[in-house]
């Protein structure tokens, strides 16, 4: 089995060649190619490094690349070593020519008091590879990964950050909030910013993760929060609920409330937590051998990062103590957010099961946005709870609402509807597939008898007539 991507931060998803014949990944410190056959069946080669992929690990650290649709050339974007701020994006052209006539591996230029460092490596196929890494604005930077992985991508306001987060402004007051690496967070969060209040949606991983959450809200705001929005029960976005102050109000949908506080089974015992926590131990356990088998400083400092941030998600994971909202809501709440200009609105909206039996979407009308949490993600959302034959429906819903940017639970703000379309089509198409299939006739039957557990008594109900199919 070769792990090629998680969707966790600074991990990086894998590209395709444009022919199909290979995958491109990121396994740190290294930038990996697979030849990958499709022919028949899918098989698949040796796994070979192209060249080290070393970057900054430092707080505000943040690395990507994608392959061009020629095939033949790979970009990566980086801040520069040592630099905390960005500046301006140098673009060269017939660069491998001249990397490779003025050094083997690598030019640094110092122009304008801002670092620029490129580096030229060719795969084993002879295919140049090429690196860009400038001292370029936060904002500049979204810029121009929108032009190359992301069409829909938002252009924000502006961007502020404390050691352990970044907030993108969407509009004004409105922050899409994502983890700079320093501490494991796996969501994004949404935070409103009033004239006396904050309303936070999502509390991340782990209660330290919440924590330095609440500990960067300085950056954008010296007022207390108020609210506390659950888009759904998951791990990565609710299990640090618990460490929002005394007063806070925690809102959720009551099938969140249900499944947080123990009243249909335990989330701490379900197969959607433990397959994502059960291998951080073996994780800590490779870094720290890694890193004490690392002869190479700058290597060596990355793995030390990388150790240290999984040791102390591993330590936060066992202090997590599932904490269930205290205001619930069916199918919709309105609240309203005082501004300085008047009042924000700010609807809770649950428009169907999908993601999960209880997920919101938060959708401010008078500022055309929403966010989604994991019921709509730029890419493949998680199923393993999900409701594969309700969702397109709850998708066409949020189709209905009046938006213009959507910002998701992971992955970057997006501005075209057409990727829900898109996964419409998907949805729709798996669930017809597996109707389809004989083999599958039990999955199907099981899904359609557990869409009525509405109470414990349904539950446990459902758990005796499905360990009787299994037997």
């Amino acid at each position: 089995m070769i792990q090629v991507a998680r969707n966790v931060p600074n991990q990086y998803p894998a590209a395709w060649d444009p022919d199909g014949s290979a995958i491109y990944y990121v396994a740190p410190p290294n930038f990996m190619r697979v030849d990958v056959s499709t022919e028949g069946t899918f098989s698949f080669g040796q796994p070979t490094v192209l060249f080290t992929y070393s970057y900054d690990t430092g707080r505000r650290g943040e690395v990507g690349y994608d392959v061009h649709p020629d095939g033949d050339r790979f970009l990566s974007a980086e801040r520069a070593v040592g630099t905390s701020g960005f500046g301006d994006f140098y673009i060269v052209t017939d660069w491998f020519e001249e990397l490779v006539g003025n050094c083997r591996s690598s030019l640094a230029i110092h122009s304008s008091g801002r670092h620029i460092r490129a580096s030229a490596h060719r795969d084993p196929k002879g295919i140049p590879i090429m690196k860009i890494i400038s001292n370029v604005a936060p904002f500049i930077c979204l810029i121009f990964t929108s032009l190359l992985l992301l069409p829909g991508l938002v252009s924000a306001q502006g961007v502020v950050e404390s050691d352990t987060h970044r907030f993108t402004e969407i509009v004004p007051d409105v922050y899409h909030v994502t983890g700079t690496g320093s501490v494991y967070t796996m969501s994004n969060a949404l935070v409103l910013v009033g004239e006396s209040d904050v309303l936070v949606v999502d509390s991340h991983v782990t209660p330290a993760a919440s924590e330095a959450l609440l500990a960067s809200l300085e950056v954008v705001s010296d007022q207390p929060v108020r609210y506390l929005v659950n888009s759904h029960y998951h791990f990565d976005h609710a299990h640090g609920n618990q460490s929002f102050p005394e007063g806070v109000d925690i809102i959720g949908h009551t099938f969140t409330r249900a499944k947080l506080s123990g009243a249909i089974g335990d989330v701490l015992e379900e197969t959607t937590f433990r397959s994502f926590s059960d291998g951080v131990p073996n994780t800590v356990a490779n870094l720290e051998r890694q890193v004490a088998a690392e002869t190479d400083p700058a290597r060596k400092a990355v793995l030390e990062e990388r150790y240290r941030v999984q040791r102390d998600y591993m330590m936060s994971i066992r202090e997590v103590v599932p904490t269930p909202p205290n205001i619930t809501l069916e199918t919709e709440m309105t609240l309203y957010q005082d501004l300085a200009s008047g009042s924000r609105e700010v609807r809770l909206l649950h428009l169907g099961r999908a993601h999960t039996g209880g997920d919101i979407v938060i959708f401010l009308p008078e500022e055309r946005l929403v966010f989604t949490g994991d019921m709509m993600l730029p890419g493949l959302a998680y199923m393993g709870d999900g409701h594969v034959d309700e969702w397109p429906a709850t998708l066409e819903a949020l189709k209905s609402l009046d938006f213009d940017v959507l910002l998701p639970g992971h992955g970057p703000p997006v501005r075209s509807k057409d990727v829900i379309s898109n996964f419409q089509a998907y949805l729709t198409d798996l669930f017809q597939e597996i109707t389809d299939l004989g083999t599958a006739v039990h999955c199907v039957t099981i899904e359609r008898g557990w869409k009525e557990i509405d109470t414990v008594e349904d539950y446990e109900k459902a758990v005796k007539a499905l360990k009787a199919l299994e037997e």
